[in-house]
């Protein structure tokens, strides 16, 4: 049987904790330096995705294609994430519109009336009706719906830099030549 070695590192090997990640990024020629970083809660997403996963690439190549994949994605996953959740938490009465309409039903008596007075007395029923619409609960859900989309998107950019590691399904024993199993 032939063992062989994956010489790979694991993501959280790679970056343990967001402060190091932010150190790394801060230095690659896509960043600016100073505010294009990554918020803690991006990297959080990916590495609570990846830390226990194999980088398919060696740790500069896998670096780097990071990197530009981050450059690429983060900032609009980052403001579509932000837009999401400003508009669940709008209330019923911030999107609430108000119609109302007016409906008069004249009964024209069997009598006729004189059109010289100027006397308008045919309106015997009046309907007011005002619609209030609030479809707040409906858009949060279709915002949740877009927002796990948006999140398992963004998370799938990555993965192409990972690869899985299958452990074999039998362990692999030694026995000796009187039957021992070691």
């Amino acid at each position: 049987m032939e063992m062989i070695d994956y010489n790979s590192q694991l993501f959280k090997n790679i970056f343990p904790d967001y402060n190091s990640f932010k150190a790394w990024y801060m230095t690659t020629p896509l960043s600016d330096g100073v505010t294009d970083v990554p918020t803690p809660k991006t990297f959080a997403l990916i590495s609570n995705e990846f830390n226990d996963s194999h980088s398919a690439l060696s740790v500069e190549s896998f670096k780097q294609r990071f990197s530009n994949d981050l450059y690429t994605y983060y900032r609009e996953f980052e403001e579509t994430t932000k837009s999401i959740i400003s508009l669940m938490n709008v209330t019923d009465d911030e999107i609430s519109t108000a119609d109302s309409m007016i409906t008069n039903v004249a009964n024209i008596p069997e009598t006729g009336n004189s059109t010289d007075i100027e006397d308008v007395g045919f309106v015997s029923t009046q309907q007011k009706t005002i619609q209030k619409k609030g479809q707040l609960q409906i858009r949060k859900e279709q915002l949740a719906n877009k927002r796990t989309f948006t999140v398992k998107t963004f998370i799938n950019r990555f993965r192409h830099l990972f690869i899985k590691i299958i452990s074999p399904a039998y362990n692999f024993v030694v026995a000796e030549e009187n039957n021992e199993v070691v």
